[in-house]
């Protein structure tokens, strides 16, 4: 049994939804909030399981989910993994965006199944081979790598990983990778879940 560092889960929700012009966070794919549907989901694989987001968003999903909030501004996802690494140290992230609609249990046990905790992070490859930042387990010492990064304004997550020693895996198919930013995005999740349009 390996020595691993101990596996706490993310819920990134702190993006400003621009492009969908509403909380991502809030949309419902699977019968709850999607934040809440990812929470769960990470709780039977992770010691402790928080919601990223900014402090203002706090209102919107209610004390009982842990929180760590955004310690910088406009950086996008970077920002809540180094939130959280500040805070946790020498804990390794699970990390999950709220606007992955197709994420499932089997792909997480498969990441998890697979981590190389020796490497600063396990992520999975797309079909065009671009490893995916957004569903990936960062060990603790991708920390002070995040950090200078940061420093050097280099705020990309994948460009991070295709740079540096990791995991990376292969997916088969792409469609838990699927993450949506556009109201058309989501009518063709919607399509897909079988779940009614919106109204107009």
């Amino acid at each position: 049994m390996k020595n691993e560092p101990q596996l706490y889960g993310l819920v990134l929700t702190g993006g400003f939804s621009k492009r969908m012009g509403r909380e991502k966070a809030l949309l419902n794919f699977h019968g709850k909030p999607q934040f809440a549907y990812l929470f769960e989901m990470l709780q039977p694989f992770c010691e402790k399981v928080f919601l990223s987001c900014r402090k203002e968003q706090s209102t919107k999903f209610g004390e009982q989910y842990p929180m760590i909030f955004d310690i910088h501004d406009g950086i996008g996802p970077m920002n809540g993994l180094l939130s959280f690494l500040k805070e946790y140290p020498s804990k390794a992230c699970l990390l999950v965006a709220c606007d992955m609609p197709f994420v499932d249990k089997k792909i997480i046990q498969s990441l998890i199944a697979n981590r190389q905790s020796e490497k600063i992070a396990t992520a999975f490859k797309n079909k065009k081979d671009f490893p995916d930042p957004l569903l990936t387990i960062w060990e603790p010492s991708a920390y002070n790598l995040l950090n200078q990064a940061f420093q050097n304004r280099l705020f990309s997550l994948r460009d991070i990983l295709q740079e540096n020693d990791c995991q990376l895996l292969q997916t088969f198919d792409d469609k838990p990778l699927l993450n949506i930013n556009k109201p058309e995005d989501l009518e063709t999740v919607k399509k897909e879940l079988n779940l009614p349009p919106e109204k107009s």
